[in-house]
């Protein structure tokens, strides 16, 4: 939300911008006026005007500004209001400058598989000269797969066999991101297959019974 205040109309009426300021201080983000002692507890005492008087660009408008010879002037007669598109936030890891490039998975397809699709299609373009990384940037993949550090994959084959007798075969790979992760993941070799293979005999046991 952009208030571009117009010096112009402020001289015409002889207010100082700072007077402007401190209105839309008080009214839109409050000040601290007081403070009140509760034992051991302290809080601040803050004015501002109420949520439905400073809620959109048309109640900031009606905001009135005194004036120090005559009646107090709405905002609307002293700047121009409105929305604009401001800079991208900058934001740094481990010194580095980094940015962010959201995307979302089509219904039906694995988190990992869509990682290692969209890895391989991005490596392609840059084997064949369609896409170049500026030197010094670098890029990886990160997702909801990670957030516990550990994530595995399942591929899961299905081939008839007989009438009433399909053949199941299924692949697991486990993935570890994090350190602490890997260092379970060494120490405890069998507890993830193990874990799978229970969820394994879980679904055979609900398909046999459907």
């Amino acid at each position: 939300l952009l208030i571009d205040i117009d010096r112009e109309k402020l001289a015409r009426y002889g207010i100082a911008i700072q007077t402007v300021q401190d209105v839309l201080k008080v009214a839109v983000g409050g000040m601290q006026l007081s403070q009140t002692v509760e034992g051991r507890e302290r809080y601040g005492i803050r004015v501002r005007y109420p949520r439905e008087l400073r809620s959109n660009p048309t109640d900031l408008e009606n905001i009135y500004v005194p004036v120090a010879k005559g009646a107090p002037i709405p905002l609307s007669e002293l700047a121009t209001i409105r929305y604009e598109q401001g800079p991208q936030m900058i934001k740094s890891e481990d010194t580095f400058l980094i940015g962010y490039v959201l995307f979302d998975k089509i219904d039906g397809f694995a988190e990992v598989i869509v990682v290692e699709d969209a890895q391989k299609a991005i490596q392609q373009k840059i084997d064949s000269g369609e896409l170049i990384v500026p030197k010094g940037i670098s890029y990886q993949f990160t997702g909801t797969y990670e957030t516990k550090g550990v994530f595995n994959r399942i591929e899961n084959h299905f081939k008839p066999v007989g009438a009433d007798q399909t053949h199941w075969t299924t692949n697991t790979e486990f993935q570890f991101t994090s350190i602490g992760m890997k260092l379970m993941g060494f120490f405890m070799k069998k507890a993830f297959p193990k874990q799978t293979m229970s969820f394994m005999q879980k679904f055979k046991d609900f398909a046999e019974k459907e």
